[in-house]
Parts: C-alpha cells; sequence; structure tokens
C-alpha cells in the first residue's frame, strides 16, 4: 500500500517536472526570437513628468518661478558595445548635453569605470 503510493507520488512530480522542462524549452527555444525581439522593443522607457507647478507670480504679475522643460540622460555602459564608444560622443553633443566633444570626453571616460549594469546620469 505504501509502495504504490510513493509510486504514484514519483509519477505526479516526474510529469511536473517534464512539464515545466517543456514549457521551459518551447518557450525559449521555439519562441525565443520573437521574445527577444520583444524585450528589445522596450528596453527604453519614455518617462513624461508633468511639471509641478506653474509659473509663480508676485502681486504685480512679474514670474517668481517658472517651469523650464529638462531632460536627463542616462548611460548604461554595459549597453555600449566597445566599438561604439566613440560615436557616442558626437551623439552626446547632438543631444545638446555637452557643448562640444571636449567637454564630453571626461564624463563619458567616467563611465567606463562604473560597473557595467549601473546607469550613469
Amino acid at each position: 500500500m505504501l509502495s504504490s503510493r510513493l509510486l504514484l507520488l514519483r509519477i505526479v512530480l516526474l510529469l511536473v517536472v517534464l512539464f515545466f522542462a517543456g514549457r521551459l524549452a518551447y518557450l525559449q527555444l521555439w519562441q525565443g526570437t520573437d521574445w527577444r525581439r520583444v524585450s528589445a522593443q522596450n528596453h527604453l522607457r519614455w518617462v513624461r513628468a508633468p511639471a509641478p507647478r506653474g509659473r509663480i507670480l508676485d502681486r504685480q504679475g512679474r514670474p517668481l518661478a517658472t517651469s523650464i522643460p529638462a531632460m536627463t540622460v542616462w548611460l548604461v555602459s554595459g549597453e555600449v558595445r566597445r566599438d561604439q564608444w566613440e560615436s557616442l560622443l558626437p551623439t552626446l553633443v547632438g543631444f545638446c548635453l555637452y557643448p562640444n566633444a571636449a567637454a564630453a570626453a571626461p564624463a563619458l571616460e567616467d563611465c567606463r569605470h562604473f560597473t557595467s549594469y549601473v546607469p550613469v546620469r
């Protein structure tokens, strides 16, 4: 009686393990390219944050504080191939983050020293 229950439990566990292994193989081998394409499309996140306030005026109507649009770029050095580091300088200058390539070079060199998965502002 005990050995038949133990045999049944082993068969059930084997079927569960085979089910999960089959599902894993199906997702990785047959649908792997589809999931790789989907992950490549969603690695960039555009975040729109509304301005925390509008214009603040004094009693004569002169602006004391205004909202100015700003942009922040985060660089993850592990996502940049080694042969693309040289083309990254003109891109940063093109985004108007730095006035020229000479000003961007030290900041880009600092990014190389961080861990490859840590985003650097």
